[in-house]
């Protein structure tokens, strides 16, 4: 929020600007060959109009990189999933197989202890060879069953780690096919840019280019200026206080006649710049302001180079 005063009744304190219309410069981050060209300067353009083709050497091979980089990241997540339900599967087979070989091991035992209780029960004396059995089948029972118990936990802990490590192994594949996605989404986007067209109604200004003539990175190959500014770029006057933030409401009168439109304040500068000559009341001395970005309706009848003066709708 930038702080200001509230007095614009003669206009010397409010904010003030010339109105021009916003200039939509068409270039590449990367060198084009100029393929085709649909305007010439002075023509009017509408909304969706195209305006200029251009191929790029290089797009054509990346895109085809990319997209096998993507599809080897797939294959690559779809096989570390496929391997690991496999030895999951295996595991679990291995697991159930000895699990089931001990169990009945276990119940072997114990019926022997059992039908050999059922013979000493028949028996008028118990012999030393009869309690030694049993004793000895009671304790091949309690070594099966804590051979039963430790392959139970490694089992557990088996499938644990290897499920943990699944995981960061999935993660990583899954951050790079997240990231193979995007290079190639924006890839495509270069691809689709080489063909432009007329973001809204305008003037064609400079054509700088020829047929199949190559265009370094950042080269402005075509200019178009909207048809009625939506934008108005206004100064505060460093040496005046003013109070206006983002989202205001405010009045854009003409300078020299009786016609005004309301805008919406949609930026502040974060910097205190020089005036433009066209607003530089004093040409043998320097003004400097911050910035103040107000966005009016397109349908103003504002002219092309017109002053005006910006204030709060609250000081009409």
């Amino acid at each position: 929020m930038a702080i200001i005063s509230i007095s614009y009744k003669d206009n010397t304190e409010a904010m003030v600007a010339v109105v021009e219309p916003q200039v939509t410069a068409i270039s590449y981050r990367k060198a084009v060959i100029v393929e085709k060209i649909h305007v010439i300067p002075g023509q009017e353009v509408q909304n969706g109009q195209l305006i200029i083709e251009v191929i790029r050497p290089d797009l054509h091979l990346d895109l085809e990189k990319l997209a096998t980089e993507l599809s080897r990241v797939e294959i690559e997540l779809e096989t570390l999933k496929s391997q690991y339900h496999q030895q999951k599967e295996l595991a679990k087979i291995e697991y159930e197989s000895e699990h089931y070989q001990l169990k009945s091991k276990i119940e072997q035992e114990q019926m022997a202890i059992e039908q050999n209780k059922r013979l000493v029960a028949g028996l008028d004396e118990l012999t030393e060879q009869n309690l030694q059995n049993d004793s000895i089948g009671e304790m091949q029972v309690q070594v099966l069953e804590n051979q039963l118990k430790n392959l139970e936990a490694r089992y557990r802990q088996d499938q644990e780690r290897e499920s943990i490590q699944y995981q960061k192994n999935q993660a990583i594949q899954e951050k790079q096919l997240v990231l193979a996605s995007k290079e190639l989404a924006a890839t495509q986007i270069e691809t689709d840019e080489l063909v432009r067209y007329a973001l809204g109604p305008g003037t064609v200004g400079a054509v700088d280019v020829r047929l199949g003539e190559l265009i370094p990175p950042f080269q402005t190959l075509i200019t178009i200026y909207e048809s009625q500014p939506s934008m108005i770029r206004a100064f505060m006057n460093e040496e005046i206080s003013y109070e206006v933030e983002v989202g205001d409401q405010v009045w854009v009168e003409s300078e020299n006649r009786l016609y005004k439109v309301s805008g919406k304040v949609v930026e502040i500068g974060s910097r205190i710049t020089s005036f433009p000559k066209k607003i530089n009341s004093n040409p043998l001395q320097t003004r400097y302001g911050q910035e103040v970005y107000v966005q009016i309706s397109e349908n103003s009848r504002f002219l092309n180079g017109e002053k005006v003066f910006v204030y709060p709708v609250a000081s009409q």
